[in-house]
C-alpha cells in the first residue's frame, strides 16, 4: 500500500505536518498541496452561540454526510428503526444525500448548503454517525462545536490497526 501511495504524482496533506512528515519518513518527492482541515470560523461563532430550538416530544438525531455507504448511513437507519420500538418519539433527520424512500420516524433534508448546518444542529439533540471509514469527521467537529452528545462509529481505529 506504501508503494502504491508513494507512485501517486500528488498528494494532499490536511496540515503542513503531515506534509512534513509524509516527505521525511517516507521519502516522497512530489508535490504535496495542504488543504487543512478547520471549522469555517463564521460557522464556529455561530454554533458556540447555540441555543435548542427543540420543543415537543422525543428525540431528533441528525446523521449527515455526503456517501451514504462509507459514512454507515444504512447502520443508523437501521439503528432508529429498532430504538423506535422502545421510543417512538425518535426521529433523524438525514443530511447530505439525495431523499431516500419515506421511512417512518426519518425526515430527508437532501443536500443542503454548509451555512444551512447551523439550524439543522440547532433542532437536533445528538448526532448519529457510525461510519465505516473517516479521515477527518468534520460534522462531528461541527455537532461537538454546537455541544451535541455524540454517537460515532469506533471503526477507525479497527482499519487503522489492520493497515
Amino acid at each position: 500500500m506504501e508503494r502504491r501511495a508513494l507512485a501517486a504524482d500528488r498528494h494532499v496533506a490536511v496540515h503542513p505536518a503531515v506534509a512534513g512528515a509524509l516527505r521525511s519518513q517516507y521519502g516522497f518527492t512530489g508535490p504535496v498541496t495542504v488543504i487543512e482541515n478547520g471549522l469555517d470560523l463564521a460557522m464556529s461563532d455561530e454554533l458556540s452561540r447555540l441555543t435548542s430550538a427543540r420543543s415537543g416530544d422525543g428525540i431528533n438525531a441528525v446523521w449527515a454526510g455526503q456517501m451514504g455507504y462509507r459514512k454507515g448511513l444504512d447502520v443508523a437507519l437501521k439503528a432508529v428503526a429498532q430504538a423506535r420500538r422502545d421510543m417512538p418519539g425518535l426521529r433523524l433527520t438525514v443530511v447530505g444525500v439525495e431523499p431516500g424512500k419515506p421511512v417512518d420516524g426519518v425526515d430527508w433534508l437532501g443536500v443542503l448548503p454548509p451555512d444551512a448546518m447551523v439550524d439543522v444542529y440547532r433542532d437536533a439533540d445528538l448526532l448519529l454517525f457510525p461510519t465505516r471509514y473517516e479521515s477527518f469527521g468534520m460534522v462531528v467537529i461541527e455537532a461537538m462545536a454546537a455541544g451535541l452528545p455524540l454517537i460515532v462509529s469506533d471503526a477507525i481505529s479497527e482499519l487503522v490497526a489492520r493497515d
